[in-house]
Formats: structure tokens, C-alpha cells, sequence
């Protein structure tokens, strides 16, 4: 294995591994897994409920968290869904809500434990508003950390993983917190977290605070200090402040690469994605659009920024929209440069 010692995964490369590890474990060993989407129905992600239910039963200490997200809206259909306008959830629920109660309730019954996290306090609320985008997982000491909803197996991601116990320890406590409380806001108490380990790695959690974000900053701060390559990955082109950082460095001689999803992947909000390219086309650098993905290639969900030789890797899409509505996130950096030119190459098999 190399030298950095991770395992870097794609989307459906982490389902997988996910489920062949909780299906070796036993009784008393630790579980916790945390997503903003969560979709049963799809074959892989209800492959892992199954292995959840399973390890529960055989005394397996096992946590799930997930967002209200999930029943906040369908998120294929963009369906209003139950607690969009109530704040608690109804006796009987429609398809697609219904399934995915169940198998939480079945979950809970063999003694796994779940929570939906951040269900507004108020009906008719802005969905995307005040959600966890926390993804990652902690089973015994092996973490994974990443951009991977608990949905959507098509989709272009990546999640790191390895066997750490002191990085392990510090998160399941957290997610383990998330799990019992169903609030970013109790957990986190309003301060953003970083914990550093000693091999040159860190990991960020962002409590969901409007207009207040440690790994926001800190993305910043790594273009800002970059000397010869920027390299990012998102769901959709960067604007606004992060293209003016951008835009700096490649000012300083940076080679600057953006890889980024078509419009056309994202659904019905596809033209509100051309109409923001169409915008920032007219004040950035050709260069910047030269990896805009084709229309025919799965949406890019992974979080990726590297420069030079550091990496960071994790839920956020370093853009200021979710960072003004109060979503919490978790990143891992990283300075080993083998580890930074090897996530790029995974990405790019994948494109």
C-alpha cells in the first residue's frame, strides 16, 4: 500500500467495501455511518441497510445518521415530501417516504440506532437551508471520509479510507453525538471543529452556521497560497467568490484546472446551471471552462481541491451557496503529494 496509507474508493467501490466490513464485524464492535441522502431503493445503498439491520441484531453497535434532507423532498422528482410543510413525520407516508421509514423502523427494531437530523422547526422552509451534508463512516477503527450520499451509485465520487484509530475515535464521537441529538446545532454548539493528526493530515468539521465555514476558508486559503497548480473538482462551476481566488492564481502563473458537471445532469435545474456558466463565461478565463464534462457523462459529485502537494477531500463544494444557508460539512486535508496526484487519477478514470 502506499506510503499515505489510504484507500480511495469510488461511489460504488465505498458501498461495497461498506458492506463487506460491516458484515465482518461482531458484537460490540462500533458502527456509524452518516448522509445527507438516504435512498433505500436503490439495490446498493438497500444491500447496506440489510448489513446494518443484520450487524445490529448480532449486538453490533450500530448508528446511522441522515438528514431531513431525505424527507424533505424526492430528490429524482423533486417531490415536496413530508417535512416540508410539518415538522413532525405523519402516521402513513406516500411512496417513496414510506419504504425508506420502513426500513429505518425494522433498523431500530433490531436495535441499530437512527437519526434524521435538522428537521426545521417551522413548515414551508427553504429544503437546501440549514441541512447536514456530512458524509462518512466509522466501523471498529477503519474511517472513511468523502463526498458520498447514501443515494444515486452513478454518480462520480470518491471517499477515503483508512484503518486510524485516533482520526476514528474523534469522529464516530461526533456522529455518535449526531445520531442522539438529530441537531448539527447541539452537537457542534456552534463552533466549527479541526482536529490534527500526526502525520500531516486534519480533519474539519463545519457546525452549519450561516456565512461561517472553516473548510470554506481554508479551501480559499490553499489557492491562495498555491505556487504552481490549483486542481478542483465540483458538481457544478464554481463562481462567484471562489472563481476571484481562482482567478487570482491563475493571475500568479497558476495552472488552474476546474472539472465540472454539464448542465444537463442537473435535471430540472439545468438552465439555472447554463444561465450561471453563460454568466461566468463572460468574465473568466477560457481555460477555466476546458474540463466543463460531457452532457452524456454521470453528474461529478466529488469535492475535490488540490494544490501543489496538499489535498482536500470531503462534502464541501467550496462555493459560498451552501456555506450562506448553514450547512454542516466535514473535509479531510492531507499533505502527502502521493495522495494528491493519486485522487486525481482515480477521478479522471472515472470521467
Amino acid at each position: 500500500m502506499p506510503a499515505y496509507n489510504y484507500q480511495i474508493l469510488s461511489k460504488l467501490e465505498y458501498f461495497h467495501d461498506l458492506v463487506w466490513r460491516i458484515d465482518a464485524t461482531q458484537k460490540g464492535t462500533r458502527v456509524a455511518v452518516a448522509t445527507m441522502a438516504f435512498d433505500p431503493h436503490e439495490r446498493p445503498i438497500h444491500d447496506l441497510i440489510i448489513a446494518l439491520t443484520a450487524a445490529a441484531r448480532r449486538g453490533v453497535q450500530t448508528h446511522l445518521v441522515l438528514d431531513a434532507y431525505t424527507f424533505l423532498v424526492h430528490d429524482k422528482r423533486l417531490w415536496p415530501g413530508p417535512l416540508w410543510s410539518q415538522t413532525k413525520l405523519p402516521v402513513t407516508l406516500p411512496e417513496p417516504f414510506h419504504t425508506t421509514w420502513a426500513v429505518l423502523q425494522e433498523f431500530e427494531a433490531a436495535g441499530g440506532r437512527y437519526g434524521i437530523t435538522n428537521i426545521p422547526v417551522k413548515p414551508f422552509r427553504n429544503p437546501y437551508s440549514g441541512r447536514s451534508h456530512i458524509k462518512g463512516a466509522v466501523i471498529g477503527d477503519y474511517i472513511y471520509i468523502g463526498g458520498c450520499n447514501l443515494d444515486s451509485p452513478g454518480y462520480i465520487d470518491i471517499m477515503l479510507g483508512r484503518t486510524h484509530k485516533e482520526s476514528a475515535d474523534w469522529v464516530y464521537d461526533w456522529f455518535v453525538s449526531m445520531c442522539a441529538t438529530a441537531s448539527t446545532v447541539l452537537t457542534y454548539q456552534g463552533a466549527d471543529k479541526r482536529k490534527a493528526f500526526g502525520d500531516g493530515s486534519e480533519i474539519i468539521i463545519d457546525s452549519g452556521i450561516p456565512r461561517r465555514s472553516a473548510i470554506y476558508r481554508r479551501a480559499l486559503r490553499l489557492i491562495d497560497s498555491a505556487k504552481e497548480t490549483v486542481y478542483l473538482t465540483c458538481q457544478f462551476f464554481p463562481g462567484g467568490e471562489t472563481a476571484q481566488h481562482l482567478l487570482a492564481a491563475h493571475k500568479r502563473g497558476v495552472d488552474v484546472r476546474i472539472v465540472y458537471s454539464h448542465p444537463a445532469t442537473h435535471g430540472s435545474k439545468r438552465l439555472m446551471h447554463a444561465l450561471h456558466v453563460r454568466r461566468e463565461r463572460m468574465r473568466l478565463p477560457t481555460d477555466f471552462f476546458a474540463e466543463q464534462q460531457p452532457a452524456r457523462t454521470p453528474k461529478l459529485h466529488a469535492k475535490i481541491l488540490v494544490t501543489d502537494s496538499i489535498s482536500l477531500i470531503g462534502s464541501h463544494n467550496y462555493v459560498p451557496q451552501g456555506v450562506n444557508l448553514g450547512t454542516a460539512e466535514i473535509a479531510l486535508q492531507n499533505n502527502n503529494p502521493d495522495l494528491a496526484q493519486t485522487v486525481i487519477r482515480k477521478i479522471g478514470s472515472q470521467l
